[in-house]
């Protein structure tokens, strides 16, 4: 017979390899249950993450949107305040550009 001093009891060696296995058992549960309770807590924070930087790309989103369609608008006025301007303009980047691709080949 063995006597534990932890709980004051004595008790057979079958009985406290059984009490071993229900201890180890339900520490185990309680193990899994806390892995999943933290499981899930992750996710949701993930989640809420997720969702505030989905909702910020859109606000930046829209806001280059805006920017680009404004920043249009004054290139396409000043195109038809000065088309001779624009025109010069245009043939220049593509002499300049069409010169730069021959060069590498």
């Amino acid at each position: 017979m063995s006597y534990n001093t932890d709980i004051g009891i004595s008790r057979t060696n079958g009985a406290a390899k059984m009490d071993t296995n229900t201890e180890v058992k339900e520490s185990l549960t309680a193990l899994r249950d806390d892995a999943s309770k933290l499981g899930g807590a992750i996710k949701s924070a993930a989640r809420e993450k997720i969702a505030d930087q989905r909702g910020r790309l859109e606000d930046a989103t829209h806001e280059l949107s805006e920017r680009a369609q404004t920043i249009f608008s004054r290139l396409e006025e000043r195109v038809r305040n000065k088309p001779a301007a624009a025109l010069g303009i245009s043939l220049g980047a593509g002499l300049v550009l069409g010169m730069l691709m021959f060069r590498r080949r």
